[in-house]
């Protein structure tokens, strides 16, 4: 059985694809977010870039991470969706012109990708390296659920039944 939380992630990558390919960026324009900024540094949402390839029988998954460490990023895989997410936070402090001065920022995020039907979750790969983390996972075998239909030679039926082809 399908989780409707799975389900909702799917939906959810699925409006991003739409809103990048109406040039919208991720997920919201930026002026529908007016209303949320007033909620601090704390609840920002982050979206790494994604990308996933097909190769040499792989499916090959990398988000690019920068400023992170392997310990802050959290890789989970149910109902054949794969779920990248993490925090990330930076602290700065400095003293100039004898002013001391601290900053922060955090920006939490969540990535979703739909992995295709039979997939190994104990055959999935994760390494991180430089903010670069790499997933990798066979692919699964295909089947095929066609069959061969011979073709005969001769004239074809004619008549005011149907034919069945089995």
């Amino acid at each position: 059985m399908r989780s409707p939380f799975g389900v909702m992630r799917r939906f959810m990558e699925e409006m991003d694809r739409m809103m990048e390919g109406f040039g919208m960026g991720r997920g919201m324009p930026s002026n529908m977010l007016a209303p949320f900024e007033s909620m601090g540094a704390e609840t920002a949402m982050w979206m790494p870039d994604i990308e996933v390839m097909e190769r040499d029988g792989k499916l090959e998954i990398r988000a690019d991470l920068p400023g992170m460490k392997a310990e802050d990023v959290k890789v989970d895989v149910e109902d054949e969706v794969l779920t990248i997410s993490g925090e990330r936070q930076h602290h700065q402090e400095g003293t100039e012109g004898g002013v001391f001065h601290s900053e922060r920022s955090y920006g939490s995020f969540s990535r979703s990708i739909a992995l295709p039907q039979g997939v190994d979750p104990g055959a999935i790969e994760a390494r991180f390296e430089d903010g670069v983390l790499e997933i990798t996972l066979p692919m699964p075998q295909r089947q095929t659920a066609g069959r061969k239909i011979d073709v005969r030679s001769g004239p074809a039926r004619s008549g005011g039944g149907s034919s069945k082809v089995s």
